[in-house]
């Protein structure tokens, strides 16, 4: 999967954009839209300065190893709003602390209400509470737990609901079923199909 529009919008409203390299929170030499990463081989540093158009083109770039990451990682099906949850989650707090992650881990065993509170731990910079970072990590649980619009899937449900195989229609609907509820309704499928035959 790759980032949408969105999920880059998300990740630029939540770093801002600085041409002039400065220190974050956490003490590490930041520049553009919260590169910590080199540039053509040089971390960023005091004085170093950069164009806007080298700061878009450096975030679309460095976006794509935050891309692998999270793909390489997440072993549990999900839909386009928790990759760009995700991806934004890991391109703010590292590679590494998505991989270790107790987030990562419930996610993988299908634990999305779990995974989706995990965010809100990830609010620190230097053991400090940072108000910037709730609303960022809240952000992103909240899109993260917002179902991406498809239509001919929500008819789908629909149907499955008037057939009386699905009875809590709303973990469908919210996307927050677990691999217990799929095998279950492959079960009432199947079993309905085989009655029809």
């Amino acid at each position: 999967m790759q980032i949408s529009q969105a999920g880059i919008e998300l990740i630029k409203h939540f770093e801002g954009c600085k041409l002039t390299a400065y220190k974050c929170p956490a003490g590490i030499w930041t520049i553009g839209w919260g590169t910590t990463e080199p540039i053509h081989g040089i971390l960023p540093h005091e004085g170093m300065r950069i164009t806007q158009q080298q700061a878009d083109t450096l975030l679309l770039d460095h976006l794509k190893s935050y891309e692998q990451a999270v793909n390489t990682s997440v072993t549990y099906p999900i839909h386009q709003n928790q990759f760009d949850a995700l991806v934004s989650f890991t391109y703010n707090c590292g590679k590494g602390a998505l991989k270790t992650s107790t987030l990562l881990k419930k996610l993988n065993q299908g634990d999305i209400q779990g995974a989706a509170q995990e965010f809100l731990r990830w609010n620190k910079a230097g053991g400090q509470v940072l108000a910037g970072l709730t609303r960022r990590r809240t952000a992103e649980r909240k899109l993260f737990l917002t179902p991406p619009e498809d239509p001919l899937y929500e008819r789908a449900i629909d149907t499955l609901v008037k057939a009386q195989i699905i009875t809590s229609p709303q973990i469908w609907k919210d996307r927050t079923y677990t691999q217990a509820n799929v095998r279950d309704l492959m079960i009432k499928v199947a079993t309905k199909i085989e009655f029809l035959f």
